[in-house]
């Protein structure tokens, strides 16, 4: 019986609630702001442009473009840190 009142006093001192780092604080600034940048960029570019991809011949909005392009170099972004993780995770299975 005590040890389930002190386990309860433990986990009510800390309210479930991680310290959250500088750094990640710092991250999410960041992120925040290239976000409001590329909003901005979207928003004062509203000029139709034309786009020839391979034969495909479109036009679009520049901030359609702009906005394309940011979300492509996030996933990119995303998965080139995914693969890191789980490189670093599994090892090297190539022996290199």
């Amino acid at each position: 019986m005590n040890e389930i009142q002190h386990s309860a006093n433990k986990d009510s001192s800390s309210n479930g609630l991680r310290r959250i780092s500088v750094w990640t604080y710092f991250r999410l600034v960041m992120a925040l702001l290239c976000v409001i940048l590329a909003g901005v960029l979207v928003i004062q570019n509203a000029v139709a442009v034309r786009m020839r991809i391979l034969f495909w011949d479109l036009e679009l909005s520049m901030a359609v473009v702009l906005f394309f392009s940011v979300v492509v170099g996030v996933a990119i972004g995303i998965f080139f840190c995914a693969w890191l993780l789980w490189k670093r995770q599994h090892g090297n299975a190539g022996g290199k």
